[in-house]
């Protein structure tokens, strides 16, 4: 375990070496954490990221992500829950994070956290994201409603069903919104299955 108390050190440090995760304070005394973490992703860095700060905006959290946070914790926070977290992103499986899928015309990025279709990005919250990152996790087949929770709320004890179901209701607005082919649909007692376009039939 190393530590910096310097966005220079920091630079330094994660640029230099291999980590599997990362804890940076937004306030830095010669910079801010954003900016730190998109050097060390512009380096290459892919360990895992989480942003500490007393921020708590939306706008703040999507500069935060956008910078290529993984999590972002806020002040003040219960030493148990950060410890939740880091176990959660320490059990995320690396290759996701790199991953690109593309089902009919969306694309999902893992490594940027965005979705585009017809290569315009859609404007998900990260949770939206997460779900849909989920569903096309299981290549066309249904994905179990607890299967999802559990992987989108990994480190809550106490997952809500009805927050997916919102979620979910929200993606398929903003899909039908891009004008997307795919489709989410509801599979009874199998689940969610992210569906892309049906084949064009041609005549015989």
């Amino acid at each position: 375990m190393e530590e910096a108390t310097t966005f220079a050190e920091g630079r330094r440090q994660s640029t230099s070496g291999q980590f599997q995760l990362l804890l940076i304070d937004w306030n830095l005394p010669d910079g801010i954490g954003p900016d730190l973490i998109a050097t060390y992703r512009g380096a290459g860095g892919s360990g895992g990221a989480i942003l500490i700060t007393a921020r708590n905006s939306v706008a703040d959290q999507v500069v935060g992500l956008d910078a290529g946070a993984d999590d972002f914790v806020c002040k003040p926070f219960e030493i148990s829950a950060l410890r939740a977290r880091i176990r959660a992103l320490m059990r995320r499986p690396t290759e996701w994070t790199t991953q690109i899928l593309t089902i009919g015309d969306l694309t999902i990025d893992g490594e940027r956290k965005t979705a585009l279709v017809h290569g315009q990005v859609l404007d998900l919250t990260l949770k939206e994201w997460q779900v849909l990152w989920s569903l096309a996790q299981h290549d066309g087949r249904p994905a179990p409603r607890a299967a999802v929770v559990g992987q989108v709320w990994e480190g809550n004890h106490e997952p809500d069903i009805h927050a997916l179901e919102v979620h979910v209701s929200n993606l398929r607005g903003k899909l039908a919104a891009s004008r997307s082919a795919v489709r989410i649909v509801a599979r009874r007692g199998a689940g969610y299955q992210l569906a892309p376009p049906p084949a064009a039939s041609h005549p015989g």
